[in-house]
């Protein structure tokens, strides 16, 4: 994936819930526990609301 906004890969389910894959590395801790760590984590917007560019 590329952060150009013409080569966005973005996808919808029969919901219409929209998804993209990011290249990000996303991590959560919350105290001292890590509750999310993904090199792979997916991008989702709800129907209706608006996609950042």
């Amino acid at each position: 994936m590329t952060t150009h906004p013409a080569a966005r890969a973005l996808r919808a389910t029969p919901e219409g819930l929209l998804w993209e894959p990011s290249e990000r590395w996303v991590r959560g801790v919350r105290g001292d526990v890590t509750v999310v760590d993904s090199r792979h984590p997916v991008l989702v917007w709800e129907p209706r609301l608006p996609v950042p560019q």
